[in-house]
């Protein structure tokens, strides 16, 4: 991995672009989503699996014409913005430990 490399490949969890889907009534027709290419992280202290990180960006949306125009309405579209690693839950124990000191006598 060197620093020419694109961020997307240098990233902990590495993805790629994809086109989600494609709709001629918004702006932009095209939304390209990240896809995680790897389930687990690259990260060797301790295992993480690969999660996408989620936005909203603000889109357009073709609702009618008015002779040569068209009018649109903003709305926002939910997409995935990058992979990024969480760490496994932690589950804590119902059981506690008793310690008991006992002083030197």
């Amino acid at each position: 991995m060197g620093p020419n490399e694109d961020v997307a490949e240098r990233a902990m969890c590495p993805f790629k672009w994809m086109v989600s889907n494609r709709n001629p009534s918004r702006i932009p027709e095209y939304l390209y989503e990240a896809q995680c290419a790897c389930q687990i992280s690259r990260l060797t202290s301790r295992v993480a699996s690969c999660i996408q990180l989620k936005a909203k960006i603000r889109v357009l949306w073709r609702v009618s014409c008015e002779g040569p125009l068209h009018v649109y309405k903003e709305g926002w579209e939910e997409i995935s913005v990058a992979c990024v690693p969480v760490g496994l839950p932690i589950i804590s124990s119902k059981k506690a430990h008793v310690v008991q000191y006992l002083p030197p006598e």
